[in-house]
């Protein structure tokens, strides 16, 4: 297998991980220069197509965090506009230049090997960065891809107050970012809607009462 394939599927891979596969470091270097492939840091292997923000991560020593990496992850997208966002280690000198950095600690500890934050540290920046409501509708999207569980968003020491509220309020019945939004917006006005309800052999989105029936659906 050459360099190149070992990338997929990700775009990009820590330079020990195809040492532990065999690889010899003069090899290696030959074969990265021969496949048109980029080293940052002297670690990183990287295709010159991967994302921006697996670019800056990896030449940062950082890893991508908050809303950017929910996007890459495949989550609900606030549609945020604005600099990636990076994180780096809290007593770091060094910085990200065109990328907004975090230098708080993770509530998880991260993997040395990969440019994505884990996902319970990917949520809690999310909590601080984005709207209540925004960011319930990420974190329910990461229970709806199974990234988490609500289980075990209930079992993290959250540092935030904001961060607790959604663990304790973060459903997994909203098919879409925008289920989320509009089951948030109901509660806050008082009105209680059950979701996902079988009528007549027909899953509907929400039922309000006995007989208002909501289908939601868009982009």
């Amino acid at each position: 297998m050459s360099v190149r394939d070992s990338l997929l599927p990700h775009g990009y891979i820590h330079r020990h991980d195809l040492i532990d596969r065999g690889w010899r470091p003069d090899a290696l270097r030959a074969a990265v220069r021969a496949e048109g492939l980029v080293t940052l840091r002297r670690q990183w292997i990287v295709h010159p197509s991967t994302p921006v923000p697996l670019r800056l991560a990896a030449a940062s020593g950082g890893r991508v965090t908050c809303v950017t990496a929910a996007v890459t992850l495949g989550l609900w997208d606030p549609k945020t506009a604005g600099d990636p966002h990076i994180v780096l280690p809290p007593h770091s000198g060094s910085g990200c230049g065109g990328a907004r950095v975090h230098r708080s600690f993770g509530v998880v500890a991260s993997p040395p090997r990969r440019l994505i934050d884990p996902i319970e540290n990917v949520l809690a920046r999310v909590a601080t960065c984005l709207p209540l409501e925004d960011a319930l509708a990420v974190w329910e999207s990461a229970v709806k891809k199974g990234l988490t569980t609500t289980h075990h968003l209930s079992t993290i020491a959250w540092r935030g107050s904001r961060a607790r509220e959604l663990a304790a309020s973060t459903g997994r019945l909203s098919d879409s970012g925008l289920e989320s939004l509009f089951t948030h917006r109901l509660r806050v006005a008082g009105i209680v809607m059950r979701q996902q309800v079988w009528i007549a052999g027909h899953n509907v989105d929400g039922l309000i009462g006995a007989r208002l029936v909501v289908q939601i659906d868009g982009f």
